[in-house]
This record gives structure tokens, sequence and C-alpha cells, in this order.
């Protein structure tokens, strides 16, 4: 059975009632009739022709749009940023850090989130006079509501609008799917997905009431193309970028963009070398924490395969330290630009890769990106066999 909605019933009818009153008017009839006699005497190759004319230029004008959107944005800034702020979550460490700097350094006040206000790297950000340290969890929602209160008292005393919600915190842990706890999926869709999502649904109320305004969800290029071992980052950056594009739909009648960040593997930490070492350690203690059947039968030679994998990733995909300006540069234009992108990709290699593997079918995108790993888990049973033989 076919149910068509009670509402479509309103717009057929209003549209059956238009179509009968220019029927009833001899104007209409009249130019029905030249232009039908007009199509019969053209030849059916003229007809052809200009369709396929239509299509390739309008071919030509969605590439041109295309290319120009990715490689040539435009740089005007917006007015009056000094009357402007912008809350940036995540800046303890990493691209946070160089977020707020940034913003800050181009007249925007900025509420910078820490976890920790008492170190290093946030008692230097509170040097700077355009930036306010704050602690948050964004787990936590009583957090977020008084810092909501915080923020909505200080921009009245200080008149300014509340212009921009950069949602930077995150965390990232890579590790096979039998090695990880449950805890490391759901903390980490808890920190990169949900957060944003609290901080959303927090934060509007501001950023209405200042008539326009700008969400920022800094995703990576892992929410497209999903790597072994990456799979819970992934997980939740695939997820923020489904809950960008469906809250910029919804948010368009309010004049508020939501704006999605996709880097790839940036090198934001202090070294490559501690950039490895972290990674390492945390899926070695992961391992240690592993169920004993799970690393009897996979073997630490896999186990010892898989760290050699993941410090192979690290040196052959990081983006250098020296292209960190391709994110800030990003950042900057998302936040304070006359006319944003709706994403960004940065880097122009990333960019090409990206529309390389979009054009590929699954079974190739699935050999490229699928790392050779020699040592394979051994097969449960003989694992067992030898176990019980040892003992």
């Amino acid at each position: 059975m076919l149910f068509i909605p009670l509402s479509c019933c309103s717009y057929t009818h209003s549209t059956m009632v238009r179509i009968t009153v220019w029927q009833n008017q001899w104007h209409f009839l009249g130019a029905f009739s030249v232009i039908s006699f007009i199509v019969w005497n053209l030849s059916w190759n003229f007809v052809v022709s200009a369709a396929a004319t239509g299509c390739f230029s309008l071919l030509l004008a969605v590439f041109y749009v295309k290319i120009r959107e990715i490689f040539f944005i435009e740089k005007k800034l917006l007015d009056n940023l000094e009357s402007k702020a912008v809350l940036v979550t995540g800046c303890d460490s990493g691209f946070g850090i160089l977020f707020a700097r940034r913003l800050a350094d181009l007249g925007l006040y900025v509420y910078a989130t820490v976890m920790f206000p008492e170190k290093e790297n946030a008692l230097e950000l509170a040097q700077h006079k355009n930036i306010e340290i704050v602690k948050l969890d964004v787990t936590k929602q009583d957090n977020i509501d008084e810092l909501v209160r915080f923020i909505s008292e200080d921009l009245k005393k200080n008149g300014r609008q509340f212009w921009c919600l950069v949602n930077n915190a995150g965390v990232a842990l890579y590790s096979d799917l039998e090695v990880a706890s449950m805890d490391h999926f759901t903390s980490t869709l808890d920190v990169n997905t949900v957060g944003p999502l609290r901080m959303c649904k927090s934060f509007l109320p501001l950023l209405r009431a200042g008539g326009q305004g700008r969400i920022v969800n800094i995703a990576s290029q892992a929410g497209r193309f999903t790597v072994p071992f990456t799979t819970a980052y992934s997980m939740s950056k695939a997820a923020l970028i489904a809950f960008s594009d469906g809250l910029r739909r919804e948010l368009t009648p309010w004049n508020i963009s939501v704006i999605t960040i996709e880097p790839y593997f940036y090198q934001a930490a202090i070294s490559l070398q501690y950039t490895i070492n972290l990674i390492v350690g945390n899926y070695l203690r992961m391992w240690d924490s592993a169920p004993e059947e799970v690393k009897e039968a996979l073997g630490e030679r896999f186990r010892d395969a898989r760290i050699q994998g993941l410090m192979e990733f690290c040196v052959k995909n990081q983006r250098t330290e020296d292209k960190l300006y391709e994110v800030i540069d990003d950042l900057e234009h998302a936040v304070a630009s006359v006319r944003p992108q709706i994403s960004y990709n940065p880097s122009t290699h990333a960019k090409l890769v990206t529309m390389l593997l979009n054009c590929l079918p699954l079974e190739v995108q699935d050999f490229l990106l699928t790392p050779v790993i020699e040592e394979k888990p051994r097969n449960i049973i003989i694992s067992k066999m030898e176990s019980r033989q040892r003992s």
C-alpha cells in the first residue's frame, strides 16, 4: 500500500489549482502551442546535441566551483573581531595551544579550556591578554553547565558576542579490537563524539543570542578512511562528521554555520619520538590488561609485529611540525573569514589522496589501507595445546 503524507495533499491541491487557472488563459495555451511546434520541427540530433552541451557545461561549472573551493580560498576576514569571543576546548597540548594563540593574535577573545590549569602550557597561554584559561572536562555535564554560566556573565560584563565554539578536545589510542578493553571504545567516543555533542547543546543558546555564529568541530581524515588499529578513533571521528552534517542543516534557519576541519596525522606533540613512545606505551598497557587467553592466542610475536607496524605508521605518515600551519590556517579561515567552507582537508597532498581513494572500490581501499603483518595470530587451539604441553 502506498502512503502519502497529508501535508503533500495541500501542495498537490494548490499546484492543481494553479494549473487549472493557467489553462483557462489563452496566452498560456498560445505559448504552449508555439513551443510545441518549434520542438516538433527541430531535428532530434539538435535536441540531443543541445542536451549534451548543457550537461557538459554544468559539469564544467561544478568542477570549477569544486577546484576553487579546494585550492583557492578567499582570505578576507570579518570586521570587528575584537568584539567577538571564541571558546576552544582541549588547550592543554597540541593543536589546542596553537589554535588559542592564533585566534587571540587576530584580536578575538579566547576562552581556552584545559584539564590542568596549573601546568606549564596553561600558565604560558594565560599570559596572552586575549586568552582566559578555564578548567573543563568535556565528559562532565556539570562542568559544562558551570562554564556556560561563567561565560554568559563575562560576555554581558564586557559587551562581547559569543561568536564561535571550537570543539578540539580529543583522545587517540590505537589498538586491536581483542586487545583493547570496552572502556577504550566507550571513553574514546565519550570524549571525541559525545563531548562535542554536549558542548553544542549547551552553548547553542549563546550562539543564537548573537544572531549568528559558528561551530567548528575538529574531526579527522580517519573519520573518512579507517586503518586497522585506529578503529575506535575512526568511529568517533566518523560519528563527529555525521553529527556536524546533521547539525549544520538543522541550524541553517538560525544563521549558525557548522564546519569540520579534518586533518590527517600531524606531529602536534613535542617530537616524533615522543609520539611514538606515547602510542607504543598505550598499546603495551592495553596488551598487559588484555585477557590471558587473548594474549596467548595472538602471541608475543604478533604483539611485537603490531608495535613495529605502529612505529612505521608514525614515521611514514606523520606530517612534520613545520606543516602544522596548514591546520592552523584552516582554523583561522573557518572561524574568522567572511566566507568559510563547510569542511577543510588541510594540505594539498591529503586532498589529492582523499580524492583518489574516494574514486576506488572498497576492495582496492582495503588493499591499500591494510598494513601487512608478517606475524599472524596463531590458531587458538594449537596455542592452547602448546600451553598444556608446557605445563
